[in-house]
């Protein structure tokens, strides 16, 4: 993450002296430690946490530079995933798939709590018609759960493996 950093502030810093009317947008794990450094540049936007409703909000002409855990109530409101402008096939025969954001538990070694506000997850019935339309459009049937905690719950994880062997 933090190799990532110096090139990103790089290439922002040559877009703006070329183009000084883009706004410039960050995002990621590395957003939370700048915050807590007190190191966000006010030239650019700043997302920490999840992005939708901050990405919203800026392309609706928002003005605020730093947009802090403007978390999603209900995962299952989002719109299943589309990777057509990314031309998927190039990419790789696997989809990623998140079921879930945050997690319980507050491990000393791991960031994941720092990162979310609130455990949320989709529901097992969300996540079956997401795998079963993300098959169908890109007829690709293999997928990888990036998820740090979909062993959260041994009733959701039963329910979910249920609706998969069910629907075949």
């Amino acid at each position: 993450l933090k190799r990532n950093a110096p090139f990103s502030f790089s290439l922002a810093q040559k877009i703006t002296e070329k183009f000084p009317q883009k706004k410039i947008i960050f995002g990621g794990p590395q957003t939370l430690f700048l915050d807590w450094q007190s190191k966000l540049d006010s030239r650019c936007t700043w997302v920490v946490g999840e992005g939708e409703i901050p990405l919203s909000k800026i392309l609706d002409g928002g003005k605020s530079t730093v947009h802090r855990f403007e978390e999603i109530e209900n995962l299952d409101t989002l719109p299943f995933l589309d990777f057509t402008p990314l031309k998927s096939e190039s990419y790789s025969t696997a989809i990623p798939l998140l079921s879930s954001r945050g997690c319980l538990y507050n491990c000393k070694f791991c960031s994941e709590k720092k990162l979310y506000k609130k455990f949320r997850h989709h529901s097992p019935r969300y996540m079956l018609e997401q795998i079963k339309y993300l098959k169908d459009k890109y007829k690709i049937d293999n997928f990888v759960f990036c998820d740090s905690m979909i062993n959260y719950s041994n009733t959701w994880l039963n329910e979910f493996c249920s609706l998969i062997i069910e629907n075949n």
